[in-house]
């Protein structure tokens, strides 16, 4: 079943392995539970902007030429996103949740993660 957690847009905080930290815009959460319960996160908006010198912009492009081999976590603040990730997945109550994080760029990027949630914060720990 697809629900989704939000459609207005937040920010995200992206870790990288190598490099530094980068902060893009992420909207349209969406949760698929089932077997395999999926986040998808469209990033599409930072491609689409008309100032190609803004920040927001040069690090979406940077994580799509370099794919997600390169991210070590997603983090983000919002207790309204949290809070229905709570109730729609029994297993985070217990801590630590396996998931498939699915973000979309240019193309559907899709990498196996660890959600984890502590109060309003959520992060995704990508294996």
């Amino acid at each position: 079943m697809r629900r989704t957690l939000k459609k207005g847009a937040i920010w995200l905080h992206v870790g990288r392995r190598k490099g530094f930290d980068v902060d893009v815009m992420g909207r349209n959460f969406v949760l698929s539970t089932g077997a395999e319960p999926t986040v998808e996160i469209d990033l599409t908006g930072n491609l689409r902007t008309r100032n190609k010198m803004e920040n927001s912009y040069l690090d979406a492009v940077e994580l799509q030429r370099e794919g997600l081999e390169s991210v070590a976590s997603i983090t983000f603040d919002d207790r309204w996103i949290s809070d229905r990730l709570r109730a729609w997945l029994p297993a985070v109550r217990g801590g630590p949740a396996p998931v498939k994080l699915v973000l979309h760029l240019d193309c559907a990027y899709s990498r196996a993660a660890t959600l984890r949630l502590e109060g309003s914060q959520a992060s995704f720990d990508l294996d």
